[in-house]
């Protein structure tokens, strides 16, 4: 007699658990390295274990891979750092639009690289063959589409040692760690300057035309509707069967949301990094990004910082200046490998002053 046993189904894991934990992990982190910077007899591994227990291996993980910041030369982390990133991207998307739309593109890792290179393939095209005739081969044409350099995107914030050592401490340094770095990103990404060897990507509107927009002498609804219809247009001969994002300004993404009701079959995301009455329509197919495997955390209680979102390399000339070690604050820094490239510039459309 054949006894059958029956298999139960192996459970999965939560994404969006593992992303919570990921991003509980690399708190603690900025949590164990501010209290490293506030007593030099505190070990940031050792403060870990003393306050979490047994959660803080995930943690050590981190700190890791921020005690000895990685450079171009060196390999990466473990690969417990790969779902970091991804868990930073996700948090940071009720800050920053643009977290949200570097999610959804096809996305690379530095792994220690100083750049990627990305190939660009024409596949020669197949055709019909008759019977027992020869195929044709057709050499296909390789070339570079893109580069993508391992630009520093980074951030310094200040926390009071009250705030590092109370009860709420995590939920305090979360929220300045994706404050300070969310509406940054927008600032950037959806900018129109050129590439900087050296200090950062081109913005995903540099070099794009601006559509015209639709008159309002039929409506606000109808011009928003043509706008609309305009923008996915001409984003849709990359996009094909892709996704297609819109990023709007505050106002305009309300305006979206309410005249499209249950109707709209794209994603709305808002910045309010971008200027009034702007909306962007995007290709995620025609963008690509790329990151280190973790943000790198470290912090002082000895240097003073420029209380400057614009600091200057002079001291006495950048504003307000704070001396850590006499005020009990200490500075904590971010620092993030991070790049984008435009694949094809036709998969962006930009309109700017609409009309609703």
């Amino acid at each position: 007699m054949n006894v059958h046993t029956r298999q139960g189904i192996p459970l999965r894991p939560s994404t969006e658990a593992i992303g919570k934990t990921q991003m509980e992990s690399l708190t603690r982190a900025c949590i164990a390295t501010a209290a490293a910077g506030l007593d030099r007899n505190v070990k940031a591994a050792g403060y870990s274990r003393d306050r979490w227990g047994d959660e803080a291996h995930a943690v050590e993980t981190v700190l890791r891979a921020a005690s000895a910041p990685a450079t171009t030369f060196t390999t990466g982390w473990a690969k417990e750092l790969a779902t970091v990133t991804a868990a930073f991207l996700r948090a940071l998307t009720p800050y920053s639009a643009g977290a949200d739309l570097l999610g959804r593109v096809f996305r690379l890792s530095f792994d220690g690289a100083a750049a990627i290179n990305l190939p660009a393939v024409t596949t020669p095209m197949a055709d019909f063959v008759g019977e027992s005739q020869p195929i044709p081969v057709v050499q296909g044409v390789s070339s570079i589409q893109a580069t993508l350099a391992a630009y520093k995107f980074a951030v310094i914030t200040v926390l009071s040692r009250e705030t590092i050592e109370s009860g709420n401490g995590e939920a305090l340094t979360r929220e300045a760690l994706l404050a300070s770095t969310g509406p940054a990103l927008d600032r950037r990404l959806f900018d129109a300057q050129p590439a900087v060897a050296n200090l950062r990507p081109a913005g995903l509107l540099n070099g794009i035309t601006p559509l015209t927009p639709a008159a309002a002498t039929s409506g606000k609804t109808d011009a928003m509707q043509d706008d609309l219809q305009a923008l996915i247009a001409s984003v849709a001969v990359v996009a094909g069967n892709s996704p297609i994002v819109l990023i709007a300004s505050p106002a305009q993404a309300v305006a979206v949301n309410i005249r499209t009701v249950g109707t709209l079959a794209y994603s709305v995301l808002t910045s309010s990094q971008l200027a009034p009455r702007t909306v962007i329509a995007v290709a995620t197919n025609a963008i690509v990004s790329a990151s280190g495997e973790a943000p790198e955390i470290d912090s002082t209680r000895t240097a003073s910082v420029q209380m400057n979102d614009a600091p200057s390399g002079d001291l006495v000339g950048g504003g307000r200046v704070v001396a850590t070690f006499q005020t009990d604050v200490v500075g904590l820094r971010l620092r993030w490998p991070l790049s984008w490239a435009v694949r094809d510039a036709r998969g962006i459309a930009l309109l700017q002053n609409v009309n609703w």
